[in-house]
């Protein structure tokens, strides 16, 4: 999340090695394939920045509250209150 309270994804890049670590094409692919193995496989799985409460509470309620009925926002604001923020 940006400072200015927007989402955004973190783009991250990685030096592998200098031109004279890896002299050919193949060799950096190589390289580049046994990092992103993991996740092109499905076994590296990206982890959650927020909580549920925190997401509720930033994002959800401001954004979506506004849009319901009345009867509807109350309800839900129950159901949060008793069963998934506050769990017993």
């Amino acid at each position: 999340m940006l400072s200015s309270g927007q989402i955004a994804r973190v783009n991250r890049s990685e030096v592998l090695g200098s031109l004279a670590a890896i002299p050919t094409r193949r060799n950096a692919k190589r390289i580049v394939e046994s990092r992103l193995r993991p996740i092109n496989q499905g076994i590296y799985r990206p982890e959650t920045t927020l909580t549920f409460r925190e997401f509720v509470e930033s994002q959800w309620k401001f954004s979506l509250f506004p849009t319901f009925k009345r009867s509807t926002s109350r309800g839900y604001e129950f159901m949060l209150r008793k069963y998934l923020l506050n769990p017993a």
